[in-house]
């Protein structure tokens, strides 16, 4: 978004529309489609990840070393992966492998772009 300007255009609800029923497997507020994300968080974190709900969906697994597996069922990638990224080198995904991919490529892009500082 650009640009905002005040129009006359209306918007009517639809009957029946629940805007939590609509969200309800977002991560935040976009909605694409649903796919199982399953992220390796270093011991560290376990307590801190397991004093609350992240997400509905939420399966939590401890492993034997004492990090924390977690896995979601999400509305698309975008806002999970900067929830991710926040962990830095603490929090690794699992799956899918296109998260894999995504993301080891913005580090990537991330590291020559500080390289060139």
């Amino acid at each position: 978004m650009q640009k905002t300007r005040l129009t006359d255009d209306s918007f009517t609800i639809p009957p029946g529309f629940s805007l939590e029923s609509y969200l309800r497997h977002s991560f935040g507020m976009f909605t694409e489609e649903l796919v199982r994300v399953k992220v390796r968080f270093h011991k560290s974190l376990t307590r801190y990840l397991l004093e609350r709900c992240w997400h509905p969906s939420q399966k939590n697994k401890k492993l034997k070393d004492g990090s924390l597996e977690i896995a979601f069922e999400v509305a698309g990638t975008k806002e999970i992966k900067t929830w991710i990224l926040g962990f830095g080198s603490l929090a690794k995904v699992v799956e899918p492998v296109s998260l894999v991919t995504e993301i080891k490529d913005d580090l990537e892009r991330s590291l020559r772009f500080c390289a060139k500082s």
